[in-house]
């Protein structure tokens, strides 16, 4: 194989990369390593130095795409001193430089590193604005997008601030792109718009900036953008509508902005886009949990009843069964954990409500190991609320005293108390067996 072969062949394994399931990332990998064993047999040129950039950076993605970050920096880091070897082309360099720059903020945002990640960012952003080719503009708005979202981590009045300018330059550069239907740049669009809309609804919340509003604004902004290519079957527009109505339906549920119904109706759509999903990976069960909770919490406002409370039950149901089939556990992953508990809760206050002869059933299948998956069964906090519910039921049923005696309803209640005494000693030695 020609090393102009090897080099589309590494194209076609970065595009592999951007997918991101398994069995993309398992391809890749194997490509990566049958093209790389080709090499000692090229000639010493420019472009064997070029190529040798390219698999450096493909085997960072790697490490980025199976969540090795630091492993990924240190490859991204290779590339660049590579790349300072290569002095032929000075606009190929700084093209190349900008990118890997942008890579290596991203491998930091996913190791936490955020003051670096800026750093990375902060270098990219530099090289672009040297550069008026319309593709620097593009991966300005990429570099200014993931700086706003690495200040946002760092959280604070200034760096918020400072986040909702990034999220604007980024919309800025992209200006000069036509978006209506290019998939790719309507995608980066929505993204910026969605950013500045979160990071204005944390100025709001939490330093009393009056910008509820304005944040609500450019939540929409963001949705209409992909409304049109979500419609017309572009997947990638789709996924990124969603992840935005979920995010923007539960800041309208925070600043209780608008009608609860109208809240109700974005988290709907947000969850029937990800059904369509065909790849369900981490970003999307975030999607599945937020606008699950968005839309039972948003239901709660709505008059009581019992098909509201059917309703309820159903959505944390089908949630959290989504959750047991495609994640694993992870302590770390304190995000998906606090959403997770919190649908678990309102699962569980709509049984107790509705269906009070199913809640031992709910409590089992969600924290009992020997059970099911279970994978909420070693978070605590889902364990107490549990015990909690019970208790609240019990203390239902003696307040009730013994009025009904000798009759079937107060049969079923007593038959339900011993079970429900049962789930908690079962739920207490699951505790003991699981939980530190």
């Amino acid at each position: 194989m020609s090393p102009a072969l090897v080099a589309a062949d590494l194209i076609k394994v970065e595009q592999d990369l951007l997918v991101g399931d398994s069995r993309s990332l398992s391809s890749a990998e194997k490509r990566i390593n049958t093209l790389e064993s080709l090499l000692p047999s090229f000639p010493r040129t420019p472009d064997l130095t070029k190529i040798q950039i390219s698999f450096l950076t493909a085997k960072a993605h790697l490490q980025r795409a199976q969540c090795r970050y630091d492993d990924s920096v240190i490859l991204y880091d290779q590339a660049l001193t590579k790349l300072n070897e290569f002095t032929l082309d000075r606009q190929y360099q700084d093209r190349q430089k900008a990118n890997l720059w942008t890579c290596r903020g991203i491998g930091l945002l996913g190791a936490k590193a955020w003051q670096a990640a800026i750093q990375s960012f902060d270098q990219a952003i530099a090289i672009r604005r040297r550069s008026s080719d319309s593709g620097a503009h593009w991966g300005l708005a990429a570099a200014l997008i993931n700086r706003g979202e690495a200040l946002g981590k760092l959280g604070g009045d200034a760096n918020w601030t400072a986040a909702v300018e990034a999220q604007e330059q980024a919309i800025d550069a992209l200006a000069i792109f036509a978006f209506e239907k290019n998939p790719g740049i309507a995608n980066r669009l929505a993204l910026a718009w969605m950013n500045r809309g979160e990071a204005l609804a944390q100025l709001t919340e939490k330093h009393g900036a009056d910008r509820a509003s304005d944040s609500m604004d450019s939540y929409d902004k963001a949705s209409q953008i992909l409304e049109p290519l979500a419609g017309a079957g572009h997947p990638d527009s789709a996924r990124v509508l969603a992840v935005i109505l979920a995010n923007g339906s539960r800041a309208r549920l925070r600043f209780s902005h608008g009608a609860p119904e109208v809240t109700a109706q974005l988290a709907r759509r947000a969850l029937l886009l990800v059904a369509d999903q065909t790849n369900l990976d981490r970003e999307l069960l975030e999607v599945v949990l937020t606008a699950s909770l968005t839309l039972c919490r948003s239901l709660l406002q709505s008059e009581p009843s019992e098909d509201l409370d059917a309703e309820i039950t159903e959505i944390a149901d089908s949630a959290l069964s989504t959750l047991a089939a495609r994640w694993q556990y992870d302590p770390e992953d304190e995000t998906l954990v606090s959403l997770a508990s919190e649908v678990f809760l309102c699962g569980a206050d709509a049984y107790l409500r509705y269906q009070p002869h199913f809640l031992t059933d709910y409590l089992l299948d969600q924290l009992d190991p020997d059970r099911s998956p279970a994978v909420l069964s070693q978070v605590e906090v889902c364990h107490e609320a549990a015990v909690r519910i019970l208790w609240r039921g019990l203390g239902e049923f003696q307040r009730a005293g013994f009025a009904d005696i000798g009759s079937e309803r107060f049969d079923s209640q007593l038959s339900r108390q011993t079970e429900w005494q049962q789930c908690r000693e079962r739920l207490k030695k699951v505790r003991q067996k699981v939980l530190p």
